[in-house]
Formats: C-alpha cells, sequence, structure tokens
C-alpha cells in the first residue's frame, strides 16, 4: 500500500468523524478554521491523528471515547479550546449535561 494512500484514508477518516460530532457554531470550518491558514500541515496531521484514534475499528465505541476525552482533556491545563470541543461533541453524541458535569468533577 501506498504510504499516501494510508495519510488519504485517515484524512477522510478524520473528516467524516468531525462531520458526526462537531456541534454547529454557525462556522463551516468549525474548530479548525484557524489553522486552515496558520498551519495547514498541523491540521491536516491534527485531522488524521483524530480519524486514526476515533475511527472505527476500534475496541471502545466514539461515544465513550468522547466522555473519555472530556475527563482527560480537563487534567490538560490550556486546553480550554479543545475541551470545549471535546464536550460540545460528548453532548452531541448523546452524553447528558449532568453526566459531563460529573466527569469534569471526577477528572478535577
Amino acid at each position: 500500500m501506498n504510504p499516501n494512500d494510508d495519510h488519504e484514508a485517515r484524512l477522510d477518516d478524520g473528516l467524516a468523524l468531525l462531520r458526526e460530532v462537531e456541534l454547529d457554531l454557525g462556522n463551516a470550518h468549525g474548530l479548525l478554521h484557524g489553522m486552515r491558514v496558520h498551519a495547514p500541515g498541523f491540521k491536516r496531521r491534527t485531522i488524521e491523528l483524530f480519524g486514526e484514534f476515533f475511527g472505527p475499528g476500534r475496541q471502545i465505541d466514539l461515544r465513550t471515547k468522547l466522555l473519555l476525552a472530556v475527563a482527560f482533556t480537563a487534567q490538560s491545563p490550556g486546553q480550554d479550546g479543545l475541551l470545549e470541543f471535546h464536550i460540545g461533541a460528548a453532548l452531541k453524541a448523546g452524553w447528558s449535561r449532568e453526566q459531563i458535569i460529573e466527569t469534569l468533577e471526577l477528572a478535577g
């Protein structure tokens, strides 16, 4: 398999997952809009990693991973934007506000 094909597949998986979990904030580019201009290579790698880690074929379902991401990101200082994204994605995946608050309390 061509290594570029592998990158393309991960990019496609990442883009599909972002469309599935990202809340509509009135911006067609969503969370990654600023990266488009300032760091396109980083943006692409970020989307590929998202597709790789959150994509299909994993043992833990996407919904659970999103709640875990809320907990882990809450433990990372300076990650407010990423925490906001994961909270929004967890809400969209069906976790209740109360479940997310309880997760944040547990993580804190």
